[in-house]
């Protein structure tokens, strides 16, 4: 199951604690962050698996703000980029929205009699 994570302003994980997890969800990965107090969405995938030292230098640049990262470990749906989390479900000039989950949703986008 997928593995997510809220570090806050200068928070870090051990490396050894994030390279385990990042190797054993190894499906792609997506991280959200604040930029220029916009949330930005940063997202990969490749077939040998995700890279734990390149996510982690990625978290350790940017640890003066509030990080959300979500390592995916398929359960449904195709491995590639298009079923990498988070995923955007709004965005104007004044709110973004973005959706993570650990699971899998039963019956999305079906509608009940």
């Amino acid at each position: 199951m997928c593995v997510i994570l809220r570090l806050k302003k200068d928070q870090t994980l051990p490396y050894p604690m994030f390279e385990n997890a990042t190797l054993n969800n190894p499906h792609g990965y997506g991280i959200l962050y604040k930029d220029n107090n916009k949330i930005e969405l940063r997202k990969d995938f490749s077939e040998s698996g995700n890279d734990p030292e390149k996510i982690y230098r990625f978290l350790e640049e940017c640890k003066d703000i509030e990080r959300w990262v979500h390592l995916r470990w398929a359960t449904k749906g195709s491995v590639d980029l298009s079923n990498t989390q988070p995923f955007p479900v709004y965005s104007s000039n004044k709110k973004d929205l973005y959706f993570m989950h650990n699971g899998t949703i039963h019956g999305y986008g079906q509608t009940q009699r």
